[in-house]
């Protein structure tokens, strides 16, 4: 069951700056493969990850978000450890997403850090003992002669093919 008595307050849940046409959005990744504490085996549920390493953890299936970046003033950068994708005038980002379980049964995960899961439907997943805060991401992409696109078992995105709209949620004691 998810925990009772969660705060509501002005912490900045995603790291990054996100302006309407602009978004510049930083990322946390495991990129090397020692074992840790909290390496498992993921639990059923419908959620969704940031691809990284090429592959998928069992039980999840690839799919991808592809956006038209605005053709003007693009300030496109990159930099640092980044999920798979392709990131040059358009960005295409690659997630793992599993629809194995209902978002209403409570997943076990570590609880002792705040993280984030990417939703796949129109809800959060709930996570034992975590509140959960949904963090809406919203983007113009190109107006004209737009190539966005979607692929695979991607995350929910309510936007229309010019605007994408993400949900993001962030778990937190």
């Amino acid at each position: 069951m998810a925990a009772s008595g969660c705060p509501m307050n002005g912490v900045q849940w995603l790291q990054g700056y996100f302006g309407l046409s602009h978004i510049k959005t930083r990322f946390c990744i495991k990129n090397n493969s020692s074992f840790t504490s909290y390496d498992m085996i993921w639990p059923t549920g419908s959620y969704c990850i940031l691809k990284y390493g090429g592959s998928c953890p069992s039980g999840f299936q690839s799919g991808f978000i592809h956006w038209d970046n605005e053709d003007k003033n693009n300030g496109n950068a990159r930099g640092g450890t980044l999920p798979d994708g392709v990131y040059d005038n358009d960005t295409r980002i690659y997630f793992c997403c599993r629809n194995d379980g209902r978002t209403s049964t409570a997943i076990s995960l570590p609880t002792d850090r705040p993280f984030i899961l990417v939703r796949l439907t129109a809800v959060c997943q709930v996570v034992f003992d975590m509140c959960v805060t949904e963090v809406l991401v919203h983007w113009d992409d190109e107006d004209e002669v737009n190539d966005s696109d979607r692929g695979g078992m991607h995350p929910y995105d309510d936007g229309s093919i010019l605007d994408h709209r993400l949900y993001f949620c962030y778990y937190h004691g």
